[in-house]
């Protein structure tokens, strides 16, 4: 299969596809970096195609007419995965990336995307702490919902997966998935693996602040 992001960005490059001034500046500079053969970062194929195989396998819809239809990334979601997955440090084989922020406009799939993700993390290591945060629980529920459901519509991951009270838990590895609110208990000495942090944009003031560096802090560990 070729490199999402390559793909991708000859979709932008000869106009297929129509994105920002910013998000074509990323993308040049990604392919940049990968295409220098003394430089620091490379692109890892297999890396950046175990989540997107992951996703387009085992993930389904939940929800209207696609509905327990696989999940089938767009180029975009694909070369937005590839670059967080698939770029290491030639040296150290450690990702580049740790952090996205993704803005996208209503009903362009962020919360499948993201539940998605989530979902692949919860395999990527052997009791991988993945949460869902938001200021309000029920607006960190949302991923979290979508995650599950996406679960029960999957006979693989059903079968593996349990729905306990208040997470998604493999019973195998220990890894679980959760939903927190800014106020829970359960913040302070997190060890995440992934979180998803969902309408950051509303995370105003130093609380706001304050609940977005408590997120990167917990996964220093990992």
């Amino acid at each position: 299969q070729p490199n999402p992001i390559e793909t991708y960005h000859d979709q932008i490059i000869s106009g297929e596809v129509v994105v920002s001034a910013k998000v074509r500046t990323i993308y040049d500079r990604i392919i940049g970096d990968i295409s220098d053969p003394n430089g620091r970062w490379i692109y890892n194929h297999k890396r950046a195609m175990r989540p997107i195989r992951f996703i387009e396998t085992f993930c389904r819809h939940s929800k209207g007419s696609h509905a327990g239809k696989q999940f089938i990334l767009e180029v975009w979601q694909k070369a937005l995965i590839a670059t967080l997955f698939g770029i290491i440090d030639r040296e150290t084989g450690l990702r580049r990336y740790n952090e996205l922020f993704l803005a996208v406009s209503r009903k362009n799939g962020k919360s499948t995307l993201a539940a998605g993700i989530l979902l692949y993390m919860m395999f990527e290591e052997p009791g991988a702490g993945c949460f869902t945060v938001a200021t309000k629980r029920d607006q960190a529920a949302l991923i979290f919902d979508e995650a599950c459901a996406m679960t029960q519509q999957s006979p693989t991951l059903s079968a593996r997966l349990r729905k306990r009270r208040t997470d998604l838990y493999d019973p195998k590895t220990r890894s679980i998935l959760k939903p927190l609110g800014s106020r829970s208990s359960t913040m302070d000495g997190l060890n995440a693996s992934c979180i998803s942090a969902d309408e950051v944009h509303a995370w105003a003031g130093s609380k706001g602040r304050e609940l977005y560096e408590v997120c990167r802090q917990s996964m220093s560990a990992r």
